[in-house]
């Protein structure tokens, strides 16, 4: 299975990020499920593409690399690919990514933003289940 995980270095993120680890196989899954091949994680993080300066690129593309690694370090033992993407909107970047690789399922944490506060800010969530034709799993 080919997993998308959103992943940003926030709290949520590392909770769908630690809730992944429980759900796809690693891989020596031989113990496990020794029918079953390894899963495939591609860690997105997405930088904001808006007008900024060189230095100012340089500096969130250091960022998202350090938060990448982290994730990377957390998922040792898997088959995992890490992607920086620079998009003016994240779900859209993160879809876009899903499509070229034909993945199965996307894994992102959500914030927990309900009535008045959800509606003005939005989410990332919630517009990836608006606009996703993959099966999408929300981690609170």
């Amino acid at each position: 299975m080919r997993v998308i995980i959103g992943y940003d270095g926030s709290e949520q993120a590392r909770r769908a990020l630690n809730f992944a680890k429980n759900l796809l196989i690693p891989i020596n899954p031989q113990e496990i499920e020794p029918l079953r091949q390894p899963d495939e994680i591609y860690i997105v993080t997405v930088i904001n593409e808006r007008k900024q300066t060189p230095d100012q690129v340089v500096i969130n593309k250091e960022k998202a690399k350090q938060i990448q690694l982290d994730a990377l370090g957390e998922l040792r033992g898997y088959s995992v690919k890490a992607e920086i993407v620079e998009g003016k909107n994240v779900s859209d970047s993160i879809l876009n990514v899903c499509y070229q690789i034909g993945c199965d399922l996307i894994i992102v944490g959500s914030r927990g933003l309900t009535g008045v506060k959800g509606a003005v800010l939005g989410s990332v969530s919630s517009e990836l289940l608006a606009k996703t034709k993959v099966p999408l799993l929300v981690v609170k």
